[in-house]
C-alpha cells in the first residue's frame, strides 16, 4: 500500500481557485486471474484530500502520507506510535509531470512496467486517445486512454505485451482532479482506483489536513516498511 500512497500523494493539480480543496473516500480494487481460472481479488479503502496548490493527504489503515510541494516536505504519519517521519523533497523534480504519470490516482502496473524494461532494450511504444466526457461518481469528467506496448523480447516476452490505462479527470472543484484510474495489465491483472463521495473544502490549506497534528514526535528519516498491506506490492 505504500506504493499507492506515494503515487497518489504525488498527483499535483493545476491551481485555478485559491483555497479550493476536496476531501474524498478512496477505493481501490485489484483483480488477478490465474491460468487455472482462479481469481485473486483485494480491496482497500481510505481517505484522500487535495488542495489547489498540490498538497495531498492519503490515509489508509493507520498510516497517513502527506505531500506538501509548497513547503517541499513529505510526511509519513504513523498513528500507532504517534510519530511523523519527515523527508525533504524538491517539488520541481520529485513530482511527475502530467505527461510522465498521466495524472492517475495510482498508476501501479504501468509505472512499474517501464522499470522492467532494460534501458538498452527496445523502446516501449506509447499511444494516447480521447475517451470523451462522462459523469464519474457525480462529477463531469474527461477521459483519456493511455496504451503502452512492450515489444517482443524486451523482457523475455514471446509476444508484445499491451498495457492500457484509462484516466478520468474532473474540474468540478476548481482544479484538475483525477477521479478514476483503471489499469489493465496482463502481468499484474486489473486495478481500479477512484474517488467517491467527493466534498469541497473551504480554505483547505488552513484546516490542518496537510501537516501532522501537534504533539507528534518528528523523525527526519523515511518511514520504516509497512507490513499491513504488502499484497499490492507483489
Amino acid at each position: 500500500m505504500r506504493k499507492i500512497a506515494l503515487i497518489v500523494a504525488a498527483t499535483v493539480a493545476a491551481a485555478v481557485v485559491h483555497g479550493a480543496g476536496i476531501d474524498a473516500e478512496y477505493v481501490a480494487v485489484t483483480k488477478r486471474v490465474l491460468p487455472d481460472g482462479n481469481v485473486i481479488e483485494h480491496r482497500a479503502r481510505g481517505r484522500f484530500a487535495q488542495d489547489d496548490e498540490g498538497r495531498t493527504r492519503f490515509e489508509i489503515d493507520d498510516r497517513t502520507s502527506i505531500v506538501d510541494p509548497v513547503e517541499g516536505v513529505m510526511w509519513t504519519v504513523d498513528d500507532r506510535f504517534h510519530q511523523a517521519y519527515r523527508v525533504r523533497i524538491d517539488g520541481s523534480s520529485t513530482f511527475p509531470s502530467r505527461e510522465d504519470n498521466t495524472g492517475s490516482i495510482g498508476d501501479l502496473a504501468a509505472a512499474g512496467l517501464s522499470e522492467a524494461v532494460p534501458p538498452d532494450g527496445p523502446p516501449v511504444d506509447r499511444e494516447t486517445e480521447s475517451l470523451g466526457t462522462a459523469v464519474i461518481n457525480g462529477m463531469a469528467s474527461t477521459g483519456e486512454l493511455h496504451r503502452r506496448t512492450i515489444p517482443t523480447g524486451a523482457i523475455g516476452n514471446a509476444q508484445p505485451i499491451v498495457v492500457e490505462m484509462e484516466v478520468w479527470r474532473s474540474g468540478d472543484f476548481g482544479f484538475d482532479l483525477p477521479v478514476r484510474t483503471v489499469v489493465r495489465d496482463p502481468l499484474h491483472g486489473e486495478s481500479v482506483q477512484e474517488l467517491r463521495n467527493v466534498k469541497a473544502l473551504e480554505d483547505a490549506a488552513t484546516k490542518g489536513l496537510f501537516r501532522p497534528v501537534d504533539g507528534m514526535t518528528v523523525v527526519d528519516a523515511p518511514a520504516p516498511p509497512y507490513d499491513a498491506a504488502t499484497f499490492l506490492e507483489e
